[in-house]
C-alpha cells in the first residue's frame, strides 16, 4: 500500500515547537516516485486526515520531548515512511505560496517567546541577522546537539 501509493506523492508536515502547523502534497515529476520538490516534485495546497493528524501529533510531542524545535515529517498511505527532517525541512515557501500562511514568521515569533536567559542579546541578534541575509522568509537552524530518535 506504502509504496503503491508513492507514486500519488506524499504529505510533508510542518512540526514547530510540538505543533502541527501545516502541510503541503508533493507529487512526483512523470517516471518518477521521488516527490522531493528538488527532484522535480510539485507541490499543492492540502489539508491532514485524520490519522494523518493522529500521526503527526503523535510524532510532534516525541519531537518536542526531544528538543527538536523545528522538523518536516513525510507521510504516504497515511503512514509515516520514516522520514523525519530535522536539518533542513524544505516547503515551507510553497506552503505560503499556496496557503498565504507564512510558517517562518510563525517559527521566529514562537522562538522569540521561548528565548532564554543563556541566550545572549548579542547571540539572538547574530541570529537574527543571519536569517535576514537568507532573505525573506529566512530560516536559522542552531542545534547544539544532533539527536536520534529510534
Amino acid at each position: 500500500e506504502i509504496f503503491t501509493g508513492v507514486k500519488k506523492g506524499d504529505k510533508r508536515v510542518f512540526i514547530i515547537n510540538g505543533r502541527v502547523k501545516g502541510a503541503i502534497k508533493r507529487i512526483p515529476s512523470k517516471n518518477s516516485i521521488l516527490s522531493n520538490l528538488s527532484q522535480g516534485g510539485k507541490a499543492f495546497k492540502t489539508t491532514l486526515n485524520s490519522r494523518e493528524l493522529k500521526i503527526s501529533n503523535y510524532v510532534a510531542k516525541k519531537l518536542k520531548q526531544q528538543n527538536i524545535f523545528f522538523a518536516g515529517i513525510d507521510l504516504v498511505s497515511n503512514h509515516l515512511i520514516g522520514d523525519i527532517n530535522v536539518t533542513s525541512p524544505t516547503g515551507l515557501k510553497n506552503h505560503y505560496d499556496l496557503t498565504g500562511v507564512n510558517l517562518a514568521v510563525d517559527f521566529w515569533d514562537t522562538l522569540e517567546k521561548l528565548k532564554k536567559p543563556s541566550v545572549s542579546p548579542l547571540e539572538f541578534n547574530l541570529i537574527e541577522s543571519a536569517a535576514g541575509t537568507l532573505g525573506s522568509p529566512g530560516i536559522v537552524i542552531i542545534a547544539p546537539q544532533i539527536t536520534t530518535i529510534n
